[in-house]
């Protein structure tokens, strides 16, 4: 059984015994977000009043907090961080770009027929698009929506040295899904024919 390395304190609010990992042993001070809420509305000296940026509600900080604390409370951040400000009026904005989970980067583009519901496109698709309306308009991949071309949504727009970030259109390439599942296909199937010959060099040893 692992054995508990952190300290035992007792909360400045209701007196409730409460664990707390070592990293937090010299900060703790309370069991919980309404304890320690509570404790702070009595160190008036030491605390600033703000103003929630999602419900609008004034809530007490520590001076040394303020500039990162936007919100009375989780609930508050959960909803309104994601749902209620978008773009320059979002606390986290940060200049309209952002990494998507899948290791893409996004971009904020305000108008676009493709975009998502926060405005957002995939970078790599919006420089080719644009590469391909200055050099090449009659290029299959791309398709009129209310009379501008835009890179057809079906289109799949490679990057040749599988770096996701590198958008410099040198590194793109557009293809169709079959074909982009054809590619990872005969890469995956020369990564097998590679560690195959490594094993058999490995056993030979």
């Amino acid at each position: 059984m692992a054995t508990f390395k952190g300290e035992v304190k007792k909360c400045v609010t209701c007196s409730v015994i409460f664990k707390v990992p070592a990293c937090r042993a010299k900060t703790a001070i309370a069991c919980s977000y309404k304890c320690k809420a509570a404790w702070m509305r009595t160190q008036g000296k030491n605390t600033i009043t703000l103003h929630c940026l999602g419900c609008g509600k004034e809530f007490k900080e520590y001076a040394s907090h303020v500039s990162r604390r936007k919100y009375c409370s989780r609930k508050c951040h959960g909803i309104y961080r994601v749902r209620g400000l978008f773009g320059e009026d979002n606390p986290a904005w940060k200049g309209g770009e952002t990494i998507h989970s899948d290791g893409y980067k996004y971009v904020n583009v305000g108008d676009h027929p493709f975009k998502t519901a926060n405005n957002y496109v995939f970078e790599h698709r919006l420089v080719m698009e644009e590469w391909l309306r200055e050099n090449k308009p009659d290029s299959i991949y791309l398709i009129y929506v209310d009379g501008k071309l835009y890179l057809d949504p079906v289109i799949i727009v490679h990057h040749k040295n599988e770096n996701k970030l590198d958008n410099d259109i040198s590194n793109l390439e557009c293809m169709t899904q079959s074909e982009h599942m054809k590619l990872h296909h005969k890469e995956a199937e020369f990564l097998r024919k590679q560690i195959a010959t490594l094993q058999r060099k490995l056993d030979n040893l």
